[in-house]
């Protein structure tokens, strides 16, 4: 199902471009795992992850296509955008896209998706029914990452976050 979405989603995209048999491929620098991972060592830039895997079936199955990756914030992205340059491809989540984004571009149905939640020990005793159940609790998050409607609460102060490191 997700490749067939994929392949038809790169065709109509692809074909609109001068050069069809190119595509860029734009990836957060800190990846999203484990659908884009991201490693480095030095100058060198490595992909992994679910959404490559579909790309490369996508690219076995189609072999007309190439693609390049670069490594691309989501501000640089509507940055791009706005200036009319475009933006082939990029991972991304409507969490992280904001409503005058959302409302200026056309984004194609989700191809997969994924959420987050609350995970603690049993005998914590936190039985979380809803955000405010984390109010003045001290919370582990990925430092660099965005956790939509609790964002604004976290820089309220209403919930206590500690960053970490996410390898």
């Amino acid at each position: 199902m997700y490749f067939r979405l994929l392949a038809l989603m790169l065709m109509l995209l692809i074909s609109s471009h001068a050069s069809a048999a190119r595509y860029s491929v734009h990836v957060g620098p800190n990846g999203y795992e484990p659908y884009s991972i991201i490693e480095r060592n030095g100058m060198d830039v490595s992909y992994s992850g679910v959404m490559f895997d579909l790309l490369d079936g996508f690219e076995t199955a189609n072999p007309e296509f190439e693609r390049t990756h670069s490594l691309l914030t989501r501000k640089r992205a509507n940055l791009k955008m706005a200036n009319g340059e475009a933006v082939d491809l990029m991972f991304n989540s409507p969490l992280f896209v904001s409503d005058e984004v959302m409302n200026h571009y056309k984004f194609t149905d989700p191809l997969v998706t994924s959420k987050d939640v609350v995970i603690t020990h049993k005998n914590n005793g936190l039985d979380y029914k809803s955000v405010a159940d984390l109010f003045g609790k001290k919370v582990g998050a990925i430092r660099g990452y965005s956790y939509g409607k609790f964002d604004d609460l976290i820089r309220g102060g209403l919930i206590n976050v500690v960053r970490l490191d996410h390898h």
